[in-house]
């Protein structure tokens, strides 16, 4: 879970991805409010992503159908996921062996995280 949601958070997440999980493959469940572009944001994020899962924040959401565009144009596999908490728990139902889930894009998304999910 990490609340970055600008071009400069995406850095520092990458960093620590990489520092703590490099290699490892990723699953993305995005979700960002209205007024922040996910391109920028998705292109600090960089790589290692299998998948991901758009969603959207119960304040202020940019519409999953627009996040998931951002993801497929950057040739993700991408499912549309509404609710946030319900995509949370979609990408934790569908890990494989190996993979680690990433909620980011929104303090509010993270919000919506399940609390029996958040010490995992």
């Amino acid at each position: 879970l990490d609340v970055a949601h600008n071009p400069d958070g995406a850095l520092a997440l990458r960093a620590a991805l990489d520092a703590r999980f490099f290699g490892r493959p990723r699953v993305l469940v995005l979700g960002t409010s209205r007024g922040h572009d996910p391109g920028p944001f998705l292109d600090a994020l960089g790589g290692g992503f299998v998948r991901a899962i758009a969603t959207e924040p119960p304040f202020r959401p940019r519409p999953t159908s627009e996040v998931a565009e951002f993801l497929r144009a950057r040739g993700l596999p991408t499912e549309e996921v509404p609710l946030a908490c319900d995509a949370v728990l979609r990408a934790w139902e569908t890990l494989r062996p190996g993979e680690i889930a990433l909620v980011t894009g929104s303090f509010y998304v993270v919000g919506e995280t399940p609390v029996e999910l958040r010490s995992l």
